[in-house]
């Protein structure tokens, strides 16, 4: 009996895969990004449903998740506050919080100068630690796919399970960061099965 649910997970998890690979593919043929439903069910697939907090809009960015010892969200740094309907599709960041620091990713290697999360971080009372080699190219709509892959990694590295992400840093050339891309949906289809 144990076997055959094991075969059933396997066969949900391949389905999983499968279906990311779908809405990705779909999306990018619009020139369009994941939403922000997508981009949950993504990251709660891949780290796990009790690791990940959630995607937030900046500006409402619980503050009662700086009060837990640790936390995992991806931000969209598009308000949503004053707008009606859909959620403006902004750029994606990662936040991962441990007892001792903060984690602030961005795979444009930008520090951090969104009002609504600098107020949180401040509220957080812990060090912050930021990112700033770039990995995405400016042209590139992958920036939730890099936020997830980086909340995996952070996430993954703090519970003791390592998982190396063969990244390339900005060389000068463009082309370099745009492989990228390829690497990254690698890697998170990896994970994701």
């Amino acid at each position: 009996m144990r076997a055959g649910r094991r075969a059933m997970v396997g066969e949900r998890s391949r389905s999983a895969a499968a279906l990311l690979r779908r809405r990705v593919r779909a999306n990018v043929k619009r020139g369009a990004g994941v939403t922000n439903g997508a981009l949950r069910g993504l990251c709660r697939m891949i780290i796990g449903r009790w690791n990940f907090d959630g995607v937030y809009s900046a500006d409402y960015l619980p503050l009662r998740l700086s009060l837990k010892p640790y936390f995992s969200v991806v931000v969209n740094l598009g308000r949503r506050r004053g707008v009606r309907g859909k959620l403006p599709v902004g750029h994606f960041v990662s936040l991962v919080g441990t007892p001792s620091t903060v984690y602030y990713t961005d795979s444009y290697g930008l520090p951090c100068f969104q009002r609504d999360i600098l107020a949180f971080l401040k509220y957080c009372r812990r060090p912050v630690t930021t990112s700033r080699r770039r990995v995405q190219a400016w042209e590139s709509v992958y920036c939730s796919m890099y936020a997830c892959l980086f909340t995996a990694y952070l996430v993954r590295r703090e519970r003791g399970r390592p998982a190396g992400f063969g990244l390339k840093f900005w060389d000068g050339n463009e082309a370099t960061l745009m492989k990228n891309d390829r690497l990254c949906m690698k890697y998170l289809y990896k994970l994701a099965e």
